[in-house]
């Protein structure tokens, strides 16, 4: 179900009518996010009266919805996804260290009117590769995308162990970002702002929107890239995005973006005060 920015007030006075708990998850675009499935299937076979809604939401509209998330009687929680993890930090009441270091959220808890965020993408991420039986130790890893889900991930690895992370961003704030607070917090780590030389990697990332809702361009072209090296892609729609067909036509191991959205479900729910169990 997808909801309008201009209908925000609207939505919350509509399910305000009916039973159960609401956790929101607002985007634009929307129509590509896979947690409503996670979430209302989780609900369904735990018996809960809840459900997540999925929100198209514009930036200028941002204000008004976390008006309506506090003051709503409902609502318990909610899911932030692209553009808007950076840009909902301000409307917080509280943020958990990971998210000020990062400067974004990409889950927020309500509780008593009080607004609480964290960003769990990076923990996302360690959980999905871990399930192909790669570790972070050592490796040589390369991003593409520095925006709160690249930086995450930059900053997941570099905790994880990393030996080397290349970043390619052309937007100069975010890369000012990434030298001032990611390079200072991990000197260990070799830093370069540019991707080179492919077949130094052993695990490549696109944490870039390119590929998604069937867009053709590939973030990066992968032709000497070793068959060896691990394949992301956080794009989840479609779930074999250019890029990855490519990846696997060169008989690289891949990691679809869904798996990273399952990797983080646990987390996500546990900060929004649900009780879902380890699987």
């Amino acid at each position: 179900m997808v909801w309008i920015a201009s209908s925000v007030s609207v939505m919350f006075e509509v399910l305000s009518e009916t039973d159960g708990f609401l956790y929101p998850i607002i985007g634009n675009p929307i129509e590509q996010v896979k947690s409503p499935d996670l979430f209302n299937q989780y609900f369904y076979e735990s018996g809960l009266e809840a459900r997540m809604v999925a929100i198209k939401v514009a930036s200028s509209e941002l204000g008004i919805f976390f008006n309506c998330l506090r003051n709503s009687k409902r609502a318990r929680g909610c899911v932030v996804t692209v553009p808007h993890k950076n840009a909902s930090v301000p409307y917080m009441d509280q943020l958990s260290d990971r998210s000020k270091q990062l400067g974004a959220l990409n889950v927020v808890q309500v509780e008593n009117g009080c607004l609480s965020g964290d960003m769990v993408d990076g923990l996302g991420f360690l959980a999905a590769i871990r399930n192909h039986g790669f570790s972070c130790q050592n490796k040589s890893l390369g991003i593409v995308g520095l925006g709160a889900a690249g930086a995450a991930i930059a900053h997941a690895a570099a905790s994880s162990g990393a030996r080397t992370i290349a970043i390619q961003e052309l937007d100069l704030t975010r890369l000012a970002f990434a030298k001032e607070s990611l390079v200072s917090a991990f000197p260990k780590v070799d830093w370069t702002f540019e991707i080179a030389a492919l077949e130094n990697f052993d695990l490549i990332v696109n944490a870039s929107p390119v590929g998604m809702n069937g867009d053709p361009r590939l973030p990066i072209p992968l032709d000497s890239v070793r068959s060896d090296c691990l394949i992301m892609d956080l794009v989840t729609k479609p779930k074999i995005t250019p890029w990855l067909k490519t990846a696997l036509g060169r008989g690289c191991e891949v990691v679809f973006g869904s798996e990273m959205v399952r990797g983080q479900f646990r987390l996500m729910g546990q900060f929004m005060g649900l009780e879902i169990p380890e699987t």
